[in-house]
């Protein structure tokens, strides 16, 4: 998998180094917050005695490595390095599924950023994003929004959130899209040509060049999904705009192990103060998904085209 070229690629307003092709990043062009490297090579069993928290995930101060059954192991360290070994058939594209999933939230959290589990759009006034637990249908309402809005993609399912005087910034960087078969083919993708989720049967992703906005957009809104019998929208207001926003810290126990010292909550109430925050219920079918579309677009003050 690994070559002898250097690629280097923006993420989340780091400079991404990698010894293999990300296709679903885009390249570096400017200057950067800070630097992963990517490297194949080898990775310890375990991280020495007393250091197993579960089974496959072994932590020791500011490394992290995962043994998990699946197509790789790796050892993040301290934010800066992420050391992958793939195992004998992995396919490439769920190597990169990994190190772009659990060990960049690793390494994200271990330098003190904050990623969020969301999809989104960029509208008039910034980006209105989704979250909620996996299954939710973030990357659906984004893909769907983008179709009959035209309003450009976010990155995919993890953006990172940092407060620039005063003001609450998304950084992106995955230009790719992952959805269940019924909304691939709606987009205009055939699933045939897109790579099949790890995990799931009827699941795809595949990486974007187009469609997607620069990955660095303020954040205006911020809307948990949520299964309900009718289509319905509230916005939260107090405590519980808070409570929506720690519940959207993607890999949470990540940000309790590395969140020590971190004054979040002011990062948090901070952002929650600067934003809309909104709860929507719908059915998950074609009709919850329509009426969905128009709910966030009034929500917002947009038009629905």
């Amino acid at each position: 998998m690994a070559d002898a070229t250097t690629h280097r690629y923006a993420l989340y307003g780091l400079e991404f180094l990698a010894d293999m092709p990300f296709p679903e990043l885009a390249p570096l062009g400017g200057p950067a917050l800070g630097r992963v490297q990517v490297r194949q090579g080898a990775v310890p069993e375990d991280l020495g005695p007393g250091s197993e928290m579960m089974d496959g995930l072994h932590m020791a101060g500011r490394r992290c490595l995962f043994t998990f059954e699946g197509p790789v192991a790796f050892l993040v360290e301290d934010g800066q390095r992420i050391t992958y070994a793939p195992r004998p058939g992995a396919v490439t594209s769920d190597v990169r599924l990994f190190i772009l999933g659990s060990a960049i939230a690793v390494a994200l959290h271990q330098r003190g950023d904050l990623p969020l589990h969301v999809s989104g759009v960029v509208a008039p006034e910034g980006v209105v994003a989704f979250t909620g637990p996996s299954g939710a249908g973030k990357s659906t309402m984004a893909a769907e929004l983008h179709r009959q809005t035209g309003w450009p993609l976010f990155s995919d399912d993890v953006a990172v959130l940092r407060l620039e005087e005063g003001r609450a910034m998304l950084y992106g960087g995955v230009r790719r899209v992952k959805l269940w078969r019924d909304a691939a083919l709606r987009l205009g993708l055939d699933p045939a040509e897109m790579a099949r989720d790890y995990s799931r049967a009827d699941k795809f992703h595949t990486a974007l060049d187009a469609g997607f906005a620069p990955p660095r957009q303020p954040l205006t809104h911020l809307v948990q999904l949520e299964k309900g019998a009718v289509t319905r929208q509230r916005r939260v207001t107090g405590r519980q705009k808070l409570e929506v926003l720690s519940a959207a810290v993607y890999r949470q126990p990540f940000f309790r192990a590395y969140g020590e010292g971190r004054d979040v909550f002011a990062l948090l109430a901070g952002v929650a103060a600067g934003i809309e925050i909104g709860i929507l219920e719908r059915p998950i079918d074609e009709a919850g998904l329509a009426a969905s579309v128009g709910a966030v677009t009034e929500l917002v003050g947009g038009v629905h085209v």
